[in-house]
């Protein structure tokens, strides 16, 4: 099974870790860079995607509401 993000959500990811590197104090997380957890979580209505910054423990909800 595959999980993708489309264009318009790969930039949205990219605009929030700044916020939330900004706010951590560092964009620096390490030789792999591994701060941000992706979770999808696929269900009968569609797939349930939210991204986790490892530091600050925001949340970012990517799901399409719009079924």
């Amino acid at each position: 099974m595959n999980f993708t993000l489309t264009p318009e959500q790969m930039i949205k990811v990219r605009e929030w870790q700044k916020k939330q590197d900004k706010k951590a104090g560092t964009n620096y997380y390490g030789a792999i860079g591994g701060v941000l957890t992706y979770s999808f979580t696929p269900n009968a209505l569609g797939l349930v995607i939210i991204v986790q910054h490892g530091v600050t423990k925001a949340e970012l909800d990517l799901t399409d509401y719009n079924w």
